[in-house]
Formats: C-alpha cells, structure tokens, sequence
C-alpha cells in the first residue's frame, strides 16, 4: 500500500477529503488525452506495395476520383438540418463513393496509436475487468480547404452511430499555409500547426467525438485531409490481448482511494460515491447497455478501472436531478435502475405512478456527488397539465455510481 499522505487522512473531516478527491478527479481529466496527433514523412523511393508493417514513412498517396464528380460545397449540421453557409465553413468535399486512395490508417500504424492513447484497455487483475476493446476506422469524406478563404469554425461533429467514439482527421501531403486544426475539452485546447511540413508528410489527429474543434482560415495552397469516424468494436476472435494494457495501480488516484477506503472514519457504515461522466455518451439510446461502460472514455475510464481494481463495485447509471428543488439537496437525486433508452409516453404529469412506470428509479440520499453534471440527454417525454397543452421532459446525466461497503466488509478487499 503507498505511504500516507500529509496530512493523514485520519485527520481530515469528511468534507475536506471529498473535497480533495474532487481535486484528484478534476486532474485526471484534465491530464487525461482527449486528443493525439503525429506525423509520418513522405519517401518518393517507397513502393505503396511494400509498405513494411511498422513503418516510420510512407510512400507518396495516390487518389483516384470519377471524372464526371467534382468537389462540391461541404456543409455542416446544425440541428436536423444539413446547412451550407460560406462564412461558417468554406470547403470542398468527396464522398467516399467517388474516390479511391491508396492510403489507409492502419498500414502506418496511426489507427494502433490512436487505439494505444484514446482506447486503453485496463487490466484490474480481477474477474471483472474491462472486456478488451478496439478501434474500426471508417472513411467518412475528403475535404479540401482552398486559400485564401477556406476555414470551419468551431463545432462539434455529428456522431453517425452510437458506437462512434471519435475522429480521424488525415492532412495529406499539400503545400499549404494557415489552417491550424484547435481541438477543445473541459477547458484545454491542443493546436495541430500542420502548415510547415503541409508539403512533405501525413499529419494527423484523433479526438473524441464530444470535442469542440475549428479550422483557423488557410491563407495560401490547399489543405486536403481524409476524415475517418472511429468506432469502438470487439476484436475479431473473442479475447485478443489488447496491444496496451494499463494497470491501475500505476494511478495516483489508485493510492488516494486505497488509503480513503482503509481509514475506519471513512463512510464507516458505508454508501455511495457519485461522479458525472466528463465526457457525452449516448446513455439514453437503445444501444447504451451494450456501449457502456465498454465505451468509456479518458478520466471517465480511469475512475471506474480504479475503483474494479480496488474490487468497489462501480456501474454506469443515468441520474436525474429533480429542476424544481435545490438541486444541491442529496434526496433530490433520482437514480435510474439501469440503462435504457429515450422514451415519450402519453402519461401525465400528475401520474407519478406512470413516471416510475416508464423510468424506474429511486431517491438515493446516501450518495455523495463529485463535481457538477455537464452532459445530459433527454429521458423522458410526457404530456403536462397547465393553461396551455404542453410536453412535459425528463434529462438524465451518465454517472459513475461507485457503492462504498461498511468499513468492516472492505477491510478484506483493499488487502486481498
């Protein structure tokens, strides 16, 4: 077990550590990788058909596109709708359908960095690990960025399943200056400044698909990238080991908890510690229980390989915070039983019955929230009484609930 901290945690009142372990998960997110990003120079003397299995270059990319197809004017969503709006984003595109390339992510080696940073598979040297997971990337568009003018403000893209965890933006090789890729989460931003190598290598970046994300003005040449959507899938076979395995124990967060859960001051008669997903999952969408917690993402996926490898039980909930009371009042958080998807019943809003019909849940006071909600979807919908007809709604929030067993029961799990 890691040394004790200063100073001990014996010493310190309940608030006061629920208030450094706020700290410790506000650091994970913040250290965690959102986004990554490399290179990989152009070598004119490589043959595309002996492209080594890991290779440091790549030879030149060839496209090939149907004749009668030009690039036409990209759009953007925005809503429902499909809108084109020079002064939001000025661009060309291709669909997939009328081009071939001869490049593909895996060859080089990009999609398994990318699996490697945004998809790490925990080992919590316990029955219940996390099942193995891997990456499938699939061709999305070729887009065109032209000086002096081209450019897309921030937005966040449009996921085309619920699987879908991410992108894949491929610069090509092109002159270009300008252009600068800005990805955004939980307050960092990372800068990709592909102009200076625009001409003589494959440059690229991978980030989750809840991401905020422009593309500063290009002022000279053409950017042409390739965009992939990255999609979380089980491995062909069964249990293939994962190229990367992490362990827990490695995470400061890991020696903070196992010291908190040894302390007999600590919820000696137990509960439950709650913290909001930091990241957007489809929670309230048909396929939730079988993406989740497989789809968990960065400091979301640290805390919960943390507490299975402390042997804490710890599940993907949606939460519902009640609007119309304080909603700093611990009773006033209803908890769902499970996953389950978005639903509109003709039920009203005095039938509270039919609320706990078509989302069943509890009151759970006995748990201690960590941080404030940030990604809701909406859970319910229901026809509500007032002067006018209206459609009443519920949102709920993706939660790690992790249930803290008495003193006395954890006392054999932390020294198993």
């Amino acid at each position: 077990m890691a040394s004790s901290s200063a100073p001990s945690l014996a010493n310190l009142t309940f608030e006061e550590i629920c208030r450094r372990l706020e700290v410790f998960v506000a650091g994970k997110k913040a250290s965690a990788s959102f986004v990554c990003g490399g290179h990989v120079p152009i070598d004119v003397h490589t043959a595309a058909s002996s492209i080594p299995s890991k290779t440091t270059v790549s030879p030149p990319v060839r496209i090939c596109w149907r004749t009668d197809v030009d690039c036409e004017p990209a759009s953007f969503g925005k809503g429902q709708q499909d809108v084109l709006d020079p002064k939001y984003r000025k661009a060309g595109k291709l669909e997939p359908r009328s081009f071939l390339t001869s490049f593909h992510p895996s060859d080089l080696g990009i999609l398994q960095n990318v699996e490697q940073i945004l998809l790490p598979n925990f080992n919590t040297d316990l029955e219940n690990r996390l099942p193995f997971r891997k990456m499938h990337a699939e061709l999305y568009k070729l887009n065109v960025y032209s000086g002096p003018s081209g450019l897309f403000r921030k937005h966040v893209d449009t996921p085309r399943s619920e699987s879908q965890i991410g992108s894949l933006v491929v610069c090509l090789p092109s002159h270009f200056k300008g252009g600068n890729l800005v990805i955004q989460h939980e307050g960092k931003q990372v800068e990709f400044d592909w102009s200076h190598q625009s001409a003589s290598a494959i440059q690229w970046a991978a980030f989750y698909s809840d991401c905020e994300h422009d593309i500063k003005t290009i002022t000279e040449g053409e950017r042409i990238t390739l965009t992939y959507n990255l999609y979380v899938t089980e491995p062909v076979g069964g249990s293939i080991p994962p190229s990367l395995i992490v362990d827990p124990k490695s995470m400061s967060l890991y020696s903070f908890l196992e010291e908190l859960l040894v302390e007999p001051g600590f919820m000696t008669d137990g509960g439950a510690l709650g913290f909001f997903c930091s990241h957007a999952y489809p929670h309230a969408s048909d396929e939730a229980p079988l993406l989740l917690p497989r789809a968990l993402k960065g400091s979301d996926l640290v805390l919960y390989s943390v507490f299975k490898s402390l042997g804490i039980q710890i599940d993907v909930l949606p939460v519902v915070l009640d609007s119309y009371y304080d909603p700093s009042e611990e009773k006033h958080v209803r908890v769902g039983d499970r996953l389950r998807p978005y639903c509109a019943s003709d039920m009203t809003g005095e039938d509270e019955n039919g609320v706990e019909l078509y989302w069943p849940g509890e009151y759970r006071p006995e748990i201690t929230r960590i941080g404030s909600p940030t990604h809701k979807e909406m859970a319910l919908a229901y026809i509500a009484y007032g002067n006018e007809p209206s459609l009443g709604t519920v949102y709920s929030y993706a939660a790690l609930l992790a249930d803290i067993p008495p003193f006395l029961e954890r006392q054999g799990l932390v020294l198993a």
